[in-house]
């Protein structure tokens, strides 16, 4: 079954992989993913971390090629070949000159029918991940936003890490990993994108040829909302800066407000002209870096505000934080439209740069065709953020923010020294939370010292 719309034509194959594509006929190569319906999420508590585990193992052999043939021909296509892994989805890539698009697609349908999982490679491995694990626990951006995920969403697989933990890593065994693959790396599950100098026909014939041969079944994998905890935690930690994390709940990616929220965003926080950027950073001197980001997924969404400063400014910084959000949300600080047409000028132009972009039309094209199962083309996208104004973001802080605030969550990390300031703040959370309601998606929202 074929579709097409635009610059862009998708195919379903008998056994059930989808392939989407978009021609890009100034280019000279050629992206191909495999995004594959399998990542954190999907995984109950003794599995943690198996996902990421897998995309590193099936690149150590298969019953075609041995490690070093994959290697080697990786090096003969050129470009970029390589995989990832995320809470929703495991992605596979490779942006290579047109003329190398089929071994590229090969030697990716190798990987995903026919890995090993050699038990020579698992040792080898599972010390790269742990070492993984240890430097993302030594980048105290990423510890303090994990932890604080882990305690939002206790019980439930977003809250785990990615990459699992010291203690679930160490003992997963090659069966383990052999039956995590079979039972969630099956034709329905699997997107293939192809942007660039694409032919689609062409292109579903290679891809055709490479993946033909897989089976399985096809159901969809349970996605359901986690429950929210708001929360307030410290860390200790032998560091001279302390860093912060404030949260909320947010909608999913699939959204009908996501362009407003990525509007919204950016005003408040990402970017030199920024409100939170220009009070604290500039105005006052309070802080190196600051930013808001929107992060979403299929079944839920947060809202993150992050930063560091020193322990000293720590309750300054969070309660002008708190208040310049209370002060949208009641109409004292309203969003003008010279900050919508700013910040809206900035999105578009960061979206134009990479419309040409093989490897970005690619991931675009694979998300879109995951949580929408249907592309989105660049000019729809900006028709949509130049729909938003300032009215409208005016409704979102209505409708969505001033509910959410009541669900506030904070972490902090940082040296002992911003003991007492965590204390006050910790007071003043319940404060926060009495002023504002729960926002309709939040299933459940519990005020909870950690």
């Amino acid at each position: 079954m074929s579709t097409a719309t635009a610059q862009f034509e998708s195919t379903t194959l008998d056994n059930g992989v989808r392939v989407v594509t978009e021609r890009l006929p100034a280019s000279r190569a050629i992206s191909a993913g495999v995004l594959v319906d399998c990542g954190a999420r999907h995984e109950s508590p003794h599995e943690n971390g198996l996902a990421h585990f897998c995309e590193h193992l099936l690149f150590q052999g298969t019953s075609n090629r041995d490690a070093q043939q994959i290697a080697r021909q990786i090096d003969l296509v050129g470009g970029r070949v390589g995989a990832f892994t995320t809470r929703d989805y495991t992605c596979f890539v490779a942006s290579v000159m047109q003329d190398y698009a089929y071994h590229a697609l090969d030697l990716m349908g190798d990987l995903l029918m026919n890995s090993t999982f050699p038990e020579r490679a698992l040792a080898s491995e599972r010390a790269a991940i742990l070492q993984e694990i240890e430097r993302q626990a030594d980048q105290p951006e990423t510890h303090l936003e994990q932890s604080l995920k882990s305690a939002i969403w206790q019980g439930h697989a977003l809250g785990r890490p990615v990459s699992g933990t010291v203690e679930r890593v160490s003992q997963f065994s090659r069966e383990d990993l052999i039956y995590f693959h079979h039972q969630h790396y099956v034709p329905g599950r699997l997107i293939i994108a192809g942007a660039g100098n694409v032919e689609h026909e062409q292109f579903v014939t290679q891809v055709h040829d490479c993946f033909w041969r897989l089976r399985g079944g096809n159901q969809p994998a349970p996605n359901l909302a986690p429950e929210w905890h708001a929360t307030e935690q410290l860390e200790v930690a032998q560091l001279r800066q302390v860093y912060f994390s404030l949260a909320w709940p947010a909608p999913p990616y699939a959204s009908e407000d996501r362009y407003r929220l990525h509007v919204l965003t950016g005003v408040l926080g990402q970017g030199l002209s920024s409100r939170l950027f220009s009070e604290l950073r500039e105005r006052r001197g309070l802080v190196y870096e600051i930013q808001a980001e929107y992060q979403a997924y299929g079944s839920t969404g947060i809202f993150l505000i992050q930063g560091s400063t020193a322990p000293e400014h720590l309750e300054e910084v969070v309660t002008r934080i708190m208040e310049s959000l209370g002060n949208l949300c009641n109409g004292t600080a309203a969003i003008g439209e010279e900050e919508v047409w700013l910040t809206g000028t900035r999105l578009r132009n960061s979206l134009m740069l990479t419309a040409a972009d093989e490897h970005a039309a690619m991931t675009r094209l694979a998300l879109q065709q995951h949580y929408f199962d249907a592309p989105i083309s660049a000019e729809e996208i900006l028709s949509q953020l130049d729909a938003v104004q300032a009215d409208a973001l005016g409704e979102l802080v209505e409708d969505w923010m001033k509910p959410a605030l009541g669900c506030v969550a904070l972490g902090v990390l940082g040296p002992a020294s911003c003991a007492s300031a965590f204390d006050s703040l910790a007071c003043e959370m319940p404060h926060y939370r009495g002023r504002f309601g729960q926002p309709a998606f939040a299933a459940h929202a519990v005020g909870e010292r950690k």
